[in-house]
């Protein structure tokens, strides 16, 4: 690839207007005093603003039961039945697979996984995966633009704890961890289609 420099003055922080142009963005920017540092150290979760509900409480938040058909493998094929909230491990099923099959009994719009603070992350390769979006998995269909009255329509936001390993690291357990449902986060807003996680300084851990 050719080289590029203009023979001016730089408009852009780190003479990145006069820099390389080439395809890695790391040479052309420094971006560490955005992404290594706290944006919000007084932000802290309270015990005293979450309520916690029992079963027939979350019933009308979570979706229905509906348990699915999956067929699975490569040359010989298996159908499994998954019922809502269960993990299908498909290295039991495929030797050469190290992924997991979830059926959260909604429809999916949004998935994220939850920032964590590497200097006070206690288990690295521990992760929280938030997924949520429309309650129902068949016959329900929102626009994007569509808005809803305060508890007009009742949804949730799923935590998953997941334990991330490498193939090498999968190939040598005899079973791998499943991810877990930690969490559901029960709300009155409606259908979700885009969700994001407040950056790093939310996530303490309980000491």
């Amino acid at each position: 690839m050719p080289i590029a420099k203009r023979e001016t003055e730089p408009l852009l922080p780190n003479a990145a207007d006069i820099d390389v142009i080439g395809p890695f963005a790391e040479k052309l920017f420094d971006l560490d005093h955005i992404y290594n540092r706290n944006e919000y150290p007084t932000v802290h979760a309270r015990a005293d603003e979450w309520l916690t509900v029992n079963e027939s409480e979350a019933t009308p938040y979570l979706p229905d039961p509906n348990t699915r058909k999956v067929t699975i493998g490569i040359k010989e094929l298996e159908t499994v039945d998954l019922p809502v909230g269960a993990v299908l491990n498909l290295n039991n099923h495929i030797s050469t697979k190290y992924a997991f099959i979830l059926n959260l009994g909604f429809s999916v719009f949004a998935l994220e996984f939850a920032p964590k603070r590497p200097e006070i992350d206690s288990a690295r390769h521990t992760q929280y995966l938030a997924i949520a979006g429309f309650r129902g998995a068949e016959n329900e269909h929102h626009y994007y633009t569509d808005s809803y009255t305060h508890g007009e329509y009742k949804n949730s936001i799923m935590l998953w704890r997941c334990e991330l390993v490498n193939t090498e690291q999968a190939q040598q357990q005899q079973q791998q961890q499943q991810p877990v449902l930690d969490l559901c986060l029960l709300h009155d807003f409606g259908p979700i289609k885009e969700i994001k996680w407040c950056p790093y300084g939310a996530y303490e851990e309980v000491s």
